[in-house]
């Protein structure tokens, strides 16, 4: 009862973890976009105000936000929301969430200001967040410490790492890291897709086609054997960053991971959710990963495609689609709500996808309106995560539906 009177006294959004991380992860997702539009293309004026004050390069510091600042903030409130339920312990309070989340926001100014601060005092700002991060799930998972929960530890340790990488350059203690841990960081977030997605989006789309009335012959189905498969390709793939090898090898293990992951998804049954908009969108999601390693593999093979693109289909369309799908589908079923989404959501999975085939493919295609296709992309993601806010700011700011 303290509790619940305490809990009352505070910002609905500070009560549960996926409240706060979705919600300030998708208002960054506008803010950040917008500022790199800034950096790219502002000439003087107002919207020179949007411009970050960076110490390094603005292309650097763009992928270094949409990874350690973006995605990020989706991959904690999805942990601090999924694992009291793996584990059967507690969920955050208030405290710990206004804790944590004031230093993700921290680690972002630092960022944004790196240019008029210490280097090292931008270096311990942006690290600071994921310990205390890693060290609760940790505790937590103590408790029911299961292997296929704790990779997820080890993920979440590498991709800090990751981005020591990163700071360790800014630093001037290493040479050349920074690229190592941007590259690292986003195939970590995409090895993050590839589990969680591996479990949600076949369970999903099997309760959802059990209530349609399928047969269970019908419904999704894993072969093993692709399973262990993806697991291992995907894995090396991510691994393999950090070491500096020949990029015929690394491009022959992003070739075998795709291949692997497509056997993976074949068994999914895809076709059963084209009506089903919260549903699609995960399936979307996880073939733009397919995608996105299929293009990194020919890019580092053959040179036939673009590094780029495959680095933009990644970040974009893949992680961004999935991590819209999951927070639209983890916010309804957290506040007791339908599990439905509205049209402009459905729009808006669209829109993000988009905004990463367009960015890929469409400047090199036709380098001409180099310009003009950045502005679609930018503008692509950014209305898609306007009316992602719009649908969701009361759904994360209210209380839970009772009933």
């Amino acid at each position: 009862m303290n509790r619940l009177t305490n809990e009352s006294a505070v910002p609905v959004v500070l009560t549960e973890g996926f409240r706060f991380f979705f919600l300030f992860a998708s208002l960054f997702a506008i803010f950040s976009i917008s500022a790199w539009l800034s950096e790219l293309y502002s000439q003087g004026g107002f919207f020179s105000y949007l411009t970050p004050i960076v110490a390094m390069d603005g292309a650097v510091w763009h992928a270094h936000e949409m990874i350690y600042g973006y995605a990020v903030a989706v991959v904690a409130g999805f942990f601090l929301t999924a694992v009291p339920n793996w584990t059967k312990t507690q969920p955050a309070r208030a405290a710990y969430i206004m804790s944590v989340g004031g230093l993700w926001l921290l680690g972002r100014i630092a960022m944004w200001y790196s240019g008029t601060l210490p280097v090292g005092l931008v270096a311990f700002a942006d690290l600071i967040f994921l310990p205390p991060l890693l060290v609760r799930l940790v505790m937590q998972m103590r408790n029911n410490p299961q292997l296929h929960n704790l990779i997820f530890i080890s993920l979440l340790g590498v991709l800090w790492i990751a981005n020591l990488l990163c700071h360790l350059e800014w630093l001037g203690l290493s040479e050349e890291t920074a690229q190592t841990g941007l590259r690292l960081g986003l195939f970590t977030v995409g090895m993050m897709v590839f589990v969680i997605g591996g479990r949600v989006v076949p369970a999903f789309t099997r309760n959802a086609m059990r209530r349609m009335g399928y047969e269970e012959e019908q419904l999704p189905d894993t072969d093993p054997r692709a399973n262990k498969l993806a697991l291992v390709t995907t894995g090396l793939f991510t691994l393999s960053f950090f070491f500096s090898l020949p990029e015929m090898v690394t491009g022959c293990l992003a070739l075998a991971a795709a291949l692997a992951n497509a056997w993976r998804f074949s068994g999914w049954r895809w076709q059963a959710t084209l009506k089903v908009p919260i549903l699609w969108s995960l399936h979307l999601g996880y073939s733009m990963l397919i995608l996105a390693y299929a293009f990194y593999g020919l890019a580092q093979v053959t040179g036939l495609a673009s590094e780029s693109s495959a680095l933009h289909l990644l970040a974009i369309s893949a992680i961004g689609c999935m991590t819209v799908a999951v927070m639209s589908r983890a916010s309804l079923g957290h506040t007791g709500r339908p599990l439905e989404v509205r049209p402009m959501v459905a729009l808006a999975y669209i829109l993000v996808v988009l905004s990463g085939l367009v960015r890929a493919f469409l400047p090199d295609l036709v380098p001409a309106t180099y310009d003009h296709w950045i502005w679609i992309s930018g503008g692509f993601w950014v209305v898609g995560f306007v009316l992602f806010i719009g649908v969701y700011f009361p759904v994360l700011t209210t209380p839970r539906l009772r009933g």
